[in-house]
């Protein structure tokens, strides 16, 4: 797998395919925002990473390729990981070590995320890679990589 740089306006397609296939991810997501479908969760990604993008300048858009299929994205700024997803059939052992690899070498090592604090499954998932929880509450729970 690598990470090719896209502009913006490719995101949203990298996302819909992240979340193809995912029928457990709206239990994950946003409780406020009213999303029925993947192609509305994917619209609502697309559209909270650009607000983000539109505030903090020098935010970075890649997505994940294997063998030339996208299989996922990364989206960050420095030492910030804002967005971050891969495709349901490569959520596996290999896969999930190589994409944890991936952002770590983009992000340089060091970083901070945060996510829903209902998104459980992305928690303990980064917390398996070495992440420590600096914060929860019932909205968000921030972690760190040092």
């Amino acid at each position: 797998m690598t990470t090719k740089t896209i502009p913006y306006s490719q995101l949203e397609s990298a996302v819909r395919v992240t979340f193809e296939n995912d029928k457990e991810i709206f239990k994950f997501y946003d409780k406020k925002a009213v999303v029925t479908n993947l192609d509305e969760l994917g619209s609502d990604v697309a559209k909270k990473l650009k607000e983000y993008a539109d505030v903090f300048q020098d935010t970075e858009f890649k997505i994940v390729v294997d063998k030339n299929k996208t299989v996922g994205y990364i989206v960050f700024k420095e030492e910030t990981l804002i967005s971050f997803g891969l495709a349901f059939e490569y959520r596996q052992r290999k896969y999930l070590n190589e994409f944890f690899s991936l952002i770590k070498k983009e992000l340089r090592g060091r970083f901070i995320v945060m996510l829903w604090s209902r998104n459980i499954r992305a928690v303990k998932w980064l917390m398996k890679n070495g992440l420590k929880i600096l914060d929860t509450n019932p909205e968000t729970t921030t972690l760190i990589k040092s």
